[in-house]
């Protein structure tokens, strides 16, 4: 299946978004490494929500203690997948 970045029209919220300090960012396009948020260790997966609404409250309440500049990366659910991310199951989330 070819990549594609557009969402899929019949979702109500097409995309994942995940919040990422620019400083991270950079080091890993900078070394070209693979990204990893800081809490990954120990929460053992990476953060994201398809709700756009949702992420200034998340924001607020979790990072307000850190200085600096943040992306915000949207992908889609195709993109992932092509390398081998999903969401996990309803259950599995809660």
């Amino acid at each position: 299946m070819p990549y594609s970045n557009e969402p899929n029209a019949n979702d109500e919220h097409p995309f994942v978004f995940h919040m990422v300090e620019v400083k991270n960012w950079r080091q890993t396009i900078t070394t070209d490494s693979i990204y990893y948020p800081p809490t990954y260790e120990a929460d053992g997966f990476t953060h994201g929500t398809a709700n756009p609404a949702k992420l200034l409250s998340v924001a607020n309440h979790f990072y307000t203690d850190i200085v600096g500049d943040w992306y915000c990366l949207q992908m889609t659910e195709q993109s992932l997948s092509l390398i081998h991310i999903s969401e996990p199951t309803r259950q599995e989330a809660i």
